[in-house]
């Protein structure tokens, strides 16, 4: 459909024209209030261990922000939590939709070493999990995350860990963890 298109090219956009590690953190040092800020957030419990902010990043219809647990920095990180905001776009599909699209790009660069699994998915929320183990010249990752439709646009909330495995006891926290992350408007 024309709003799967729109989401994938939104996702691809986003992906090629990502800044590196390194200019992302210079601007994380900057006090930049412009772009969006939005009303909208995710709120949700972290494990117990200390999280600190490594990065802001405002532009204009898009925000991330990176926690990471202490005594991890960027961009050598071990464990990272993301929360995202794609202003604008709630109306162009789902939240299915839009996890579905970056499934298809990141199966294009990862090929037959990305493993991906969709949780559950409604037209409101979504989670699905997916893993890169073996791509030379990638660290391998595991990554869980939910997509939650908002009035501002679609809020997501990351976990990943740089691993080649994730235990079952740690995936099914994180996963609980997801799912009663609470989007406040």
């Amino acid at each position: 459909t024309i709003a799967t298109l729109f989401i994938a090219l939104l996702i691809l956009s986003v992906w090629f024209m990502r800044p590196s590690d390194d200019e992302l953190a210079s601007r994380s040092t900057q006090n930049n209030n412009a772009g969006l800020m939005p009303l909208e957030r995710i709120e949700m419990v972290y494990d117990q261990r200390s999280w600190n902010m490594g990065r802001e990043v405002k532009q204009e219809a898009k925000y991330s922000v990176d926690y990471l647990p202490q005594g991890d920095s960027l961009p050598e990180w071990k464990e990272i939590v993301t929360i995202q905001v794609f202003g604008g776009i709630q109306d162009k599909g789902t939240p299915e939709e839009f996890a579905l699209a970056m499934k298809k790009h990141i199966s294009e660069w990862g090929g037959d070493k990305v493993t991906w699994n969709m949780i559950a998915a409604s037209d409101t929320d979504c989670i699905y999990e997916w893993q890169i183990n073996g791509k030379e010249n990638f660290i391998d990752q595991y990554e869980i995350a939910r997509i939650i439709k908002g009035n501002e646009g679609f809020h997501l909330v990351h976990y990943a860990k740089r691993t080649a495995a994730i235990d079952a006891a740690e995936r099914h926290n994180w996963l609980e963890r997801l799912k009663a992350a609470k989007l406040i408007q």
